[in-house]
């Protein structure tokens, strides 16, 4: 049973590993840093006995236990058949249901990838040479995607600092961001002066 789980697990990650690998070479790393999260998360469900791994198991047990209960009753039809033919038919139900679930995942997330990628072909070039000369605690927010840049931290810091112009503005944002510290986002005024706008504590 747990080779069995292994095996839709292990599709999963590959999967997974292809969209990762296909968002590190646009330098995707917010995209490439979900994937990683998401592939390491399903590397766990292949030893350790999860949630998900123990209701895979009681599930399945259900389903081989019900039918070997209907193979044994199948010449004498009674109330208690009806019963188990009533759960049979809950359980392939409920797997159809998981399988359309999955397949939505699934495309929801080629959906994304897709339109990404769209976006990334569209990208200023400016953009994309100065990530290219950045460190990877500063970067660009570009019609809601986030770009890092490619260098190490070179303050070896927490403070993310990324520049970003809205659609349609010619203002500059900028918004700095100190892990459990801050979150503020400035703006410069007509003197240069960069100016708080809006500021989160945490």
């Amino acid at each position: 049973m747990r080779s069995h789980y292994n095996k839709i697990i292990q599709t999963e990650i590959k999967q997974l590993e292809r969209f990762k690998e296909q968002a590190e070479k646009r330098s995707s790393i917010e995209n490439m840093k979900r994937f990683e999260d998401k592939i390491i998360e399903l590397q766990n469900e292949l030893t350790e006995d999860t949630p998900r791994y123990l209701d895979f198991v009681k599930e399945q047990t259900d389903y081989i236990t019900l039918q070997q209960k209907n193979q044994h009753d199948k010449k004498n039809k009674t109330d208690m058949d009806v019963d188990n033919q009533t759960k049979l038919d809950d359980f392939y139900k409920k797997e159809s249901q998981l399988r359309k679930e999955d397949r939505h995942l699934q495309y929801q997330m080629r959906k994304e990838w897709d339109w990404l990628c769209k976006q990334d072909i569209k990208l200023p070039d400016y953009i994309r040479t100065n990530l290219s000369k950045m460190p990877n605690n500063k970067g660009y927010i570009w019609k809601g995607i986030w770009y890092f840049g490619h260098k190490p931290n070179e303050n070896n810091n927490n403070l993310l600092i990324m520049f970003e112009r809205p659609l349609g503005s010619n203002d500059m944002l900028i918004h700095e961001i100190k892990r459990n510290e801050y979150y503020r986002i400035l703006k410069k005024d007509h003197t240069g002066r960069n100016v708080i706008i809006s500021e989160k504590l945490f």
